[in-house]
């Protein structure tokens, strides 16, 4: 029997969202922390797996909105090199980005705000 608020979620949730809830900068930062950008929790959004994906891919694909945004808007979006614009333009072992991952799964909002981020980046940075 349950008590207190806290309810469980007897759905299971599937490993390619665990992987970018577990690499995301919410989940790699603790709340109130002061580290600074460029540090350990913003390498762990470049780290890419066997298939030559990002944490932002697999958000991306499971259309979790939230997390995507969080990811890009984490990272520096300004300078000679951008952190946002390098971690949007990866593409996996496949020559697919992110944003094509999104939008093969119907994630047409994805797909828009990391393409359109990319482009205001590249036309204005």
């Amino acid at each position: 029997m349950e008590t207190g608020p806290e309810k469980k979620n007897t759905e299971e949730t599937p490993p390619d969202r665990d992987k970018a809830e577990e690499l995301s900068p919410s989940s790699t930062q603790p709340t109130g922390s002061t580290e600074p950008t460029g540090t350990r929790p913003t390498q762990a959004l470049f780290h890419r797996d066997a298939r030559g994906r990002t944490p932002l891919f697999y958000a991306a694909e499971k259309g979790l909105y939230q997390e995507v945004w969080a990811m890009i808007f984490s990272l520096t979006g300004t300078g000679f090199y951008p952190q946002r614009l390098d971690l949007i333009e990866i593409k996996d072992h496949e020559g697919l980005t992110a944003a094509d991952v999104a939008e093969q799964n119907g994630h047409q909002a994805i797909a828009n705000l990391l393409r359109g981020e990319m482009g205001r980046m590249e036309y204005f940075e």
